[in-house]
């Protein structure tokens, strides 16, 4: 070859340089298209993380491609919870040592618990024992802090530092065990950052080498991963990706500080993310939270970024929902379900694939005649045509400002209520007549009101032959798929037409009254000679008869498609109909009898021989009032919340319909507003005797003129609850008007003086029992937000005494939140610091029942008072500056809470036990007591609190409601004995 090259020395040099030249060109052009991606990385995320209110650092990899990014990557930053990956680093490199047994069982204390996020704390009693291998994944997974403790005290608190720094991540330091700041090895450090503290830089890089195997050996590599995937946070990073995405992180959480840091797998490979946050302006617990909403975004640009939707597209597959996912298209999903099924259905925004959302598309699917499976396919997809996104995009407020007011006129003092339904009428129970109505006549879909036609049909069909009550009804497979309210029967199974009525009316049974109609229909005649085309199906057969005692009865507006209401083109009828079908109905004794029933129980028996028992609750909650005796609700999408109600008083039959409400709650608040205004309508004497019996309130000069020099300041208001109940918004009942049947209004804050509300954020033990406290009570937190946003020059949001005395300034009335019982936290103290986050500022310790950690003035001693972990959220109540509220609590727990208290407490709304002997009032004891710690009653002029007779009654309401409890009755049994009591 040398010789070759002698003899051709140009050719030989010119072929060298033309390789040079190549391989250069390629480099240059290789080198270029990275810088342009580089550039396009940073200009997409640059504005994101510089426009951010507060400290962020940033590093993205990927770990097989060179574009990387970093915004402050090595700044020390807080780590909260996120140090607890190092930590986890540490133990499996001193397993792998031989220094530790990851089989070695750990036992549970009580003095190891500490609050926060996690389940050992809550669910576990001392003395349970796991394998510590347990306790990691626990720390990891669900970022358990009592876990975290228990696997530092193996390891040694120094441990995972020294790690560190042998791992060039000097700045990623462990300071203290979790919650035990007086264990801190770096007391300077634990002040600056507290728990932990790490760069971006860093933590990228301890990821990057788990993910290369780097750390340890692949068997342990691929637990410390599995721990990660399992990491139950998908509020930051995750909510960016697309659903399915799997990535193994750790998140942290602390008020100023947020973070999410991991290995994200993506089409194109692995992405490596960290994004650390301090000194955040947003230091709310929503979704909304600015760090979270920061964090997704950061990681959606990075996701598309790598993964360029040409690529994603090729990769992609049919996306199919089931249980099990989140992430925002789950939201998108329960959001756009959520609209096609209401009001019939009610889903909660949380986008978590669960049970309850399983359960909707199921009952979408069977709408629209689809596969039932519960998951969400392409046709599934398709039928719920365009997706319901979180709400319309918000205006520049310069033109928002700019835009004046549109009013109406003032609203009349004359004539009915405000109702939410499309069309309603009030009817003479005697003759039938209308008396007063809305779009009386207007048809409409009537939903399951139409089962009074079949119910009086079948009535009619049996009295011919009084042993037809006694035939048994075999379902059929058509009725057991028959969609919707259910009877709850099975194909093959039998019960008496008699007792079937009773499934047909009270849970508005659509399988039942199918099942009837078939049986019913088969029986029938056959029309006569020239008149409908005779029809085999029973069910038909059933119809035609509908519509025939339809114009027997004279109900014009009035065609039935089928015996049960589910929506179908052309079944339609009216508010006049309805309460002509009801008057008729309603003269049936035995009819009378089943509306009128709250709950019916029968024993079902089955072709294949077995039997069993099933209860059928009434739907109609009118019933749980006296004066009320049936008749029928329906729901559909199309035709709304709908009830056909009968009610007498005073010797007054009186029939409502009311067709096409907002809510099931708003259709019975239509009800009782027109049952009401329509018994006194007419009778103008009535209510004007009523109040001249009042005995007039005398104010003197010298009380008046001290109100009107304070500062009022009402304890306690539940307006918020009662919206909730009502499902009602400030547009559909304004309070800038008088609403004398609401318990607050404009009007009445203004003439009363006062100067500072707190409004209840209430939510029922009941509630709390489900497992959705903390849930409702932060939707209770933003119904007092709405009211405040609502009312921009009459309320203004305070949270402390700056704040109050800035409204009053203002003219305004300061408007503070209250959360009334303990039990919204949930055995929490992060819960608590979160709803004083959340602007909460008193806390009542208990409502109506003892919690794990306080006794209740209305319920049996339990703890005597607080326990431990009662005595640290009076304490930390007091650390927060939120004020601890003894409305509610026993006489031993107010007299404990005094003791441990440091700063004065409220009575948001009690009275005097000398006034009247209430177990809610305060006793003297405890009145003596007030003085010395600076406290105040609030007093609350509710009749049981101040009148001794009302009292008495209300004890003994106790007593009974106690004893029904104790004899294993249910909620629903102890409610209708109550109301039968009262």
């Amino acid at each position: 070859m040398q010789r070759r090259c002698n003899v051709r020395p140009t050719f030989c040099t010119w072929f060298v340089d033309y390789r040079s030249v190549v391989l250069a060109l390629l480099m240059v052009a290789y080198i270029a298209r990275t810088s342009a991606a580089q550039d396009d990385l940073t200009k997409r995320l640059q504005p994101i993380v510089a426009g951010y209110s507060g400290q962020v650092a940033v590093a993205i990899e990927h770990l097989s491609r060179p574009e990387s990014f970093y915004y402050q990557a090595d700044q020390a930053m807080p780590t909260a919870s996120l140090i607890k990956f190092p930590i986890m680093i540490e133990a499996y490199r001193q397993a792998a040592a031989g220094q530790l047994d990851l089989q070695k069982m750990v036992t549970l204390s009580d003095d190891d618990k500490v609050p926060g996020s996690g389940i050992l704390t809550t669910h576990f009693s001392a003395g349970a024992a796991f394998q510590l291998r347990d306790a990691i994944r626990l720390m990891i997974a669900y970022s358990d802090n009592t876990a975290t403790n228990l696997v530092i005290d193996q390891i040694g608190l120094p441990a995972t530092t020294a790690c560190m720094e042998n791992l060039s991540c000097p700045n990623t330091q462990l300071h203290s065990k979790v919650f035990r700041r007086d264990t801190s090895i770096a007391v300077e450090r634990s002040r600056q950052f507290g728990l932990g503290s790490t760069t971006a830089r860093e933590m990228v890089s301890l990821f990057r080498r788990l993910a290369e195997g780097k750390l340890a050996d692949q068997t342990v590599t691929d637990e410390m991963l599995s721990h990660l995937y399992a990491c139950d946070d998908r509020s930051k990073i995750g909510r960016g990706l697309p659903v399915g995405t799997k990535f193994a992180h750790k998140t942290g959480s602390v008020a100023k500080s947020r973070c999410d840091a991991g290995l994200i797998d993506s089409p194109t490979g692995k992405i490596i993310i960290c994004v650390l946050t301090n000194e955040n302006s947003d230091e709310s617990w929503t979704d909304e939270n600015a760090a979270h909403k920061l964090c997704g975004d950061i990681g959606r640009v990075a996701f598309e970024f790598f993964n360029p939707p040409t690529k994603v597209a090729a990769d992609a597959q049919p996306q199919v929902l089931r249980v099990g996912a989140e992430g925002r298209l789950v939201a998108t999903l329960q959001r756009t379900l959520s609209a096609r099924l209401a009001p019939s259905v009610e889903i909660d925004i949380d986008g978590d694939f669960g049970p309850q959302t399983e359960q909707a598309v199921r009952q979408f699917q069977e709408l629209h005649k689809l596969p039932v499976t519960g998951a969400v396919d392409e046709a599934t997809w398709k039928a719920l045509g365009s997706l319901v996104e979180s709400g319309p995009v918000v205006p520049e407020p310069e033109l928002v400002n700019a835009t004046p007011p549109v009013r109406g006129p003032a609203d009349s003092l004359d004539g009915p209520p405000h109702v939410t339904c499309k069309a309603w009428g009030v009817f003479d129970g005697a003759t039938g007549d209308l008396l007063w109505g809305h779009e009386p006549s207007r048809r409409v879909n009537p939903a399951s009101t139409t089962k009074m036609m079949t119910a009086l049909l079948t009535l009619e069909w049996a009295a011919q032959r009084p042993d037809r009550f006694s035939e048994l009804v075999t379902f059929s497979s058509r009725a057991d798929k028959t969609a919707g309210s259910t009877a709850d029967l099975n194909a093959g199974e039998q019960v008496s037409v008699g007792e079937l009525l009773y499934g047909l009316m009270l849970p508005s049974g659509n399988d039942a009254s199918v099942a009837l109609a078939e049986h019913v229909g088969q029986t029938l005649p056959e029309p006569a000679a020239g008149s409908d085309p005779v029809v085999e199906d029973p069910l038909a057969r059933f119809v035609q008869l509908m519509n025939q005692r339809a114009a027997e009865l004279g109900m014009q507006e009035t065609h039935y498609e089928n015996p049960h209401g589910l929506t179908v083109e052309g079944h339609l009828t009216s508010a006049r109909d309805l309460a002509r079908l009801a008057q008729f109905a309603l003269k049936n004794e035995t009819f009378q009898r089943i509306v009128n029933t709250v709950q019916h129980g029968a024993t079902v028996r089955s072709v294949d021989g077995y039997e069993r028992n099933v209860l059928w609750k009434n739907t109609n909650r009118l019933l749980s009032f006296d004066g009320y005796d049936g008749v029928k609700t329906g729901t559909t999408d199309a035709a709304g919340a709908c009830l056909v109600a009968s009610g007498k008083r005073d010797g007054r039959h009186l029939i409502v319909v009311v067709l096409g409400s907002t809510s099931s709650d708003g259709r019975y608040a239509d009800s009782r507003n027109l049952f009401r205004w329509a018994w006194t309508a007419d009778q103008p004497g009535q209510q004007q005797a009523t109040e001249d019996r009042a005995d007039p309130v005398l104010v003197s000069d010298l009380a008046l003129r001290l109100h009107q020099d304070c500062l009022v300041i009402d304890g306690h208001n539940d307006l918020p609850w009662r919206m909730r109940e009502l499902g009602a918004t400030f547009d559909e009942i304004d309070i800038a008007k008088s609403q004398p049947k609401m318990h607050t209004d404009i009007p009445r804050l203004r003439q009363g003086g006062v100067g500072a509300q707190f409004w209840s954020v209430y939510v029922p033990v009941e509630v709390g029992r489900q497992g959705k406290a903390l849930l409702t009570t932060l939707e209770q937190i933003d119904r007092v937000h709405s009211l405040v946003e609502h009312y921009p020059d009459v309320f203004q949001l305070a949270g402390s005494v700056a704040e109050i005395r800035e409204a009053r300034a203002n003219g305004k009335i300061a408007s503070l939140i209250g959360v009334e019982g303990g039990h919204s936290i949930e055995n929490s103290l992060s819960v608590l610091r979160q709803l004083y986050q959340r602007g909460a500022r008193y806390m009542t310790l208990t409502h109506s029942s003892n919690l794990d950690w306080a006794d209740s003035a209305t319920d049996e001693a339990n703890h005597h008072g607080l326990t431990p972990f009662g005595e640290e959220v009076v304490r930390e109540m007091n650390r927060l500056g939120m004020l601890v509220d003894l409305s509610h609590v026993s006489v031993e727990t107010m007299r404990h809470a005094l003791r441990i208290t440091k700063a004065p407490v409220i009575f948001s709304h009690s009275s005097a036990r000398a006034v009247a002997d209430h177990p809610r009032n305060v006793p003297d004891e405890i009145l003596q007591l007030l003085p010395q710690n600076g406290g105040v009653v609030m007093v609350n002029f509710y009749p049981s609190f101040v009148v001794p007779a009302a009292a008495e009654r209300s004890v003994k309401r106790m007593e009974l409601q106690r004893e029904l409890k104790a004899l294993g009755k249910s909620e629903d049994e102890v409610s209708q004995e109550l109301k039968r009591w009262e």
